[in-house]
């Protein structure tokens, strides 16, 4: 269908233009081309004048190549201005730079710095990249009372990422004991907030049974919610209770479908269920392979895949065949 309609489209566009009609130029992406060089000469001239929102605006047009060519060189400068006047943003940008080693030779002891300025004024980003440095030992001391310290820090202005990563050290036992009581509650507050990482997590809990009841059918609850986000880890999860009626009623059309969306990601362990577990199960046929192979072709992000014949029957609601839209 979505060929059908750029056929007809140009097909249009090209008797519109024999019929001798004038046309507007303009296009969306001429407007937001537009848009985007009205925003760099506005935030120039501000930033000329020494306005710090200004500058940090600047920078992330240079870093990301919006308007002017990509340049880290002149991003870090601007961020540099920014970051002198006590700019915390633009010091959490001047660290992601050193940290990547983006238009400098990657430094984590120059990271480090800039994070300490931003998450000592409360910079909740900071915050959390900090802790996670202490964690992981990049260019400081592995150290998991600092870690749990910056994080939690981050974590309680409800910053999704350390409310996961929260929950992983509470799970694993990195600088605390292990309390999958208190991980679930983390996971949790990631979850509502439609973090993907952190509702994947949350399902596996459920699956295991760790902090909360055993509940299969809430990990594949919690699984979807991820998966139809486009997290391929979800997306293994969730295929595998396809596969084996874990939560779900099993399915091998859907398995494979979600599996193989995930392999698509570089999922290596959804790639060898997929062509290696499946293809032996007598019941899954060529015409099943082929219906999961357009199910996970047609999916778009927001949807849950569906049979087509249950697609079909529910054609009076207007579901796009192969996947219905997920209420959030």
């Amino acid at each position: 269908m979505h060929y059908v309609k750029l056929i007809f489209t140009l097909m249009l566009a090209v008797l519109v233009g024999a019929c001798g009609e004038s046309t507007a130029p303009s296009s969306s992406k001429n407007e937001a081309a537009s848009t985007t060089e009205q925003s760099f000469v506005e935030s120039k001239k501000r930033a000329d004048s020494g306005d710090a929102d200004a500058q940090v605006n600047l920078g992330l047009l240079y870093g990301k190549g919006e308007g002017v060519p990509q340049d880290f060189a002149q991003a870090r400068q601007w961020w540099q201005k920014a970051a002198a006047q006590g700019d915390a943003q633009a010091q959490v940008n001047l660290g992601l730079l050193y940290a990547k080693g983006e238009g400098v030779p990657q430094d984590f002891a120059q990271a480090r710095q800039w994070y300490e300025k931003a998450a000592t004024q409360g910079n909740a980003q900071a915050q959390v990249n900090l802790g996670e440095m202490y964690a992981r030992s990049e260019g400081v001391p592995q150290d998991y009372d600092k870690a749990m310290e910056w994080i939690q820090k981050a974590a309680a202005q409800g910053h999704a990422r350390a409310q996961v990563d929260l929950g992983e050290m509470y799970a694993d036992g990195w600088g605390v004991p292990k309390d999958a009581a208190k991980a679930v509650e983390w996971y949790q507050k990631a979850a509502a907030q439609g973090d993907a990482d952190g509702q994947v997590r949350l399902g596996r809990m459920y699956a295991k049974g760790e902090g909360v009841p055993k509940d299969a059918a809430k990990a594949v609850e919690w699984y979807q919610k991820a998966a139809v986000q486009g997290d391929e880890a979800a997306q293994f999860s969730l295929g595998l209770s396809y596969l084996i009626g874990d939560g779900v009623p099993e399915d091998s059309v859907l398995a494979y479908a979600w599996l193989n969306l995930s392999a698509a990601q570089g999922n290596e362990n959804a790639k060898g269920v997929r062509d290696i577990v499946i293809p032996k199960r007598s019941q899954f046929s060529s015409a099943q392979r082929a219906e999961a192979e357009r199910l996970s072709s047609n999916w778009k992000p927001g949807q849950v895949l569906r049979r087509e014949s249950e697609s079909a029957s529910a054609a009076g609601n207007m579901e796009p065949a192969g996947g219905a839209l997920i209420s959030k």
